[in-house]
């Protein structure tokens, strides 16, 4: 089912989403393009982020938090393009200038994984979000290799950041001693499970937030981006498999794990203002 949503609606109710990080784009705030920012974030966004909005969009706080390619990018072609499109190019760039912080060049990680580590191994310790098919979310003691007496003593073994961004992404999916994990910060990471150094890194279209779900031969990392478009990449190097577009509708996302079962995948798409829109 679709949901046809008034354009009046659409440019009253704004939130600013996340959905993309693409590659860093270059602006010049004046004091006139960040005035002009303001009254225009004032007469499109501002009452859809104000603080205890009844959209649960992010407040103006957070929305400064955040980069400023990020934030032209969902006003341009992400989950907000509904809202951007009443504005021209510059003023959706002033918007962004108004409210983001300057864009960084992406570096090549800085904990690189050594040049020469070992092949990924095919051992899921947890694979999906719910670890099984009846996504139990339950690891059995040998799996997790502790005991309930040892949990209280657990220490902080590594910590791993993404530039950037004000939250996480989805949880790790633990293969072997690798973890891949779709970060805060709108990529895919390869990590190591014992040291946290980063093995390759994958920068979908869209911001992605579920758990990664692995094929049987561990070979094929399956995930959905925030606007609609699900993704196969290789586990060895992070190298594009194939993308495909699930739904037009736009306010399409994909924010639960696929399910790979006897050979297809299962991708679940929701959409709408308060979730009027679910299909598998």
């Amino acid at each position: 089912m679709t949901i046809s949503l008034s354009k009046a609606f659409l440019s009253w109710c704004g939130p600013i989403v996340v959905v993309a990080a693409g590659a860093p784009l270059l602006f010049a705030q004046t004091s006139d393009s960040a005035q002009d920012g303001k009254a225009l974030f004032a007469a499109h966004c501002q009452s859809c982020h104000a603080p205890f909005n009844p959209t649960r969009a992010p407040w103006e706080d957070t929305l400064r938090l955040m980069m400023r390619s990020t934030i032209l990018n969902a006003l341009e072609s992400g989950k907000m393009k509904s809202v951007g499109d009443g504005m021209s190019h510059d003023e959706r760039a002033s918007v962004a200038s108004y409210l983001g912080q300057p864009d960084v060049a992406r570096k090549a990680p800085v904990n690189a994984c050594p040049a020469n580590s070992a092949p990924m191994a095919n051992s899921p310790l947890w694979n999906g979000w719910g670890s099984d098919l009846s996504n139990s979310r339950f690891q059995p003691e040998k799996a997790a290799g502790l005991t309930k007496a040892q949990i209280p003593r657990l220490k902080v073994k590594w910590a791993f950041g993404y530039a950037g961004a004000t939250s996480a992404g989805g949880p790790p999916t633990v293969i072997g001693e690798r973890l891949i994990v779709s970060g805060g910060d709108g990529q895919v990471y390869s990590l190591d499970r014992r040291s946290g150094c980063v093995y390759w890194t994958f920068l979908p279209e869209g911001h992605a937030r579920t758990a990664i779900t692995v094929s049987d031969d561990g070979k094929t990392a399956f995930f959905g981006d925030m606007q609609g478009r699900a993704y196969a990449i290789d586990t060895s190097n992070g190298a594009l498999r194939w993308k495909t577009d699930l739904d037009e509708h736009p306010f399409a996302m994909i924010s639960g794990a696929p399910k790979l079962y006897g050979g297809k995948l299962y991708v679940p798409v929701g959409g709408g203002v308060g979730g009027d829109k679910s299909e598998v």
